[in-house]
């Protein structure tokens, strides 16, 4: 068990330093990017969307290996739904199967975050984030409901990316049990 502080320690934060902050650039880019319409073929945006999705991504999976052992089979299944929905948004667009692999990629996060937040909730977890990424799905269905998708769009938008600059901050305080010595 390394001595809090050791060298051994400083190792182990370094990697979720940086994610952590990889994370918050990346959920603050997003926020921005709820308020800018998108143009296929746009290279500027393909690049920033890019770098958003993968920095998503990796603080989704740093945050959830921290937890691991507290976030049980459930929670598994909604990082791996999360995670694939993630992978599969990331990169430029396209039509598979007669289907948008952006559509279809959002709602598969969605229902991977669904998933892992109620699991975040029950356990004590990163319990804001959570709550931001639940808040986003309500917001993304109820603009849907009421014609009004492109407003609650933007607002999943910011509330999801919140959640995510959340959890780049618990990577960057080292909030989380890999970085902490069992007792």
């Amino acid at each position: 068990m390394p001595n809090p502080g050791s060298t051994q320690d400083q190792r182990l934060a370094l990697p979720h330093i940086i994610i952590g902050w990889a994370t918050i650039v990346g959920a603050v880019l997003r926020m921005g990017m709820s308020f800018v319409p998108w143009r296929d073929e746009d290279a500027v945006l393909e690049i920033l969307a890019f770098y958003i999705d993968v920095s998503i991504l990796l603080g989704l999976a740093t945050f959830y290996f921290a937890h691991s052992s507290r976030l049980g089979i459930v929670g598994v299944i909604g990082f791996v739904i999360a995670a694939a929905g993630l992978a599969l948004i990331t990169g430029p667009d396209s039509i598979a199967f007669g289907r948008d692999s952006y559509q279809s990629g959002i709602a598969v996060i969605a229902i991977g975050l669904l998933t892992l937040s109620l699991v975040m909730l029950k356990r004590k977890i990163a319990p804001i984030a959570a709550g931001c990424w639940l808040t986003s799905l309500i917001a993304n269905i109820l603009g849907g409901l009421l014609a009004q998708a492109e407003i609650g769009f933007a607002i999943a938008g910011v509330l999801y990316s919140a959640g995510f600059a959340l959890i780049g901050r618990t990577l960057l305080l080292g909030q989380n049990r890999a970085l902490q010595p069992e007792r």
